[in-house]
């Protein structure tokens, strides 16, 4: 999309959105991860993209190691399987 582009061009993914995933505030990892699902879901090249650069590793590697059941925390979830279900 017309707003996508301009981000995947011009900011490199690898250096710094997949970067953020390394902060440890689950807050901005939700963050970041929603922001990365909105940029796969607009086109197959974005998305093969994120790929490459191991997002989609990075992203199982934190919904496994961030899941607090006893918190239930619903939204970082459900902006994960969103994540998932546009790669």
């Amino acid at each position: 999309s017309i707003l996508s582009k301009p981000i995947i061009d011009n900011t490199p993914i690898g250096s710094y959105l997949l970067n953020m995933l390394s902060i440890d505030i689950l807050k901005i990892r939700t963050q970041v991860i929603w922001c990365l699902s909105n940029i796969a879901g607009d086109d197959r090249k974005y998305r093969n993209i994120i790929v490459e650069k191991g997002g989609f590793d990075k992203v199982l590697y934190i919904l496994d190691r961030n899941i607090d059941y006893e918190k239930r925390d619903i939204e970082f979830l459900k902006v994960c399987v969103w994540f998932i279900s546009n790669i």
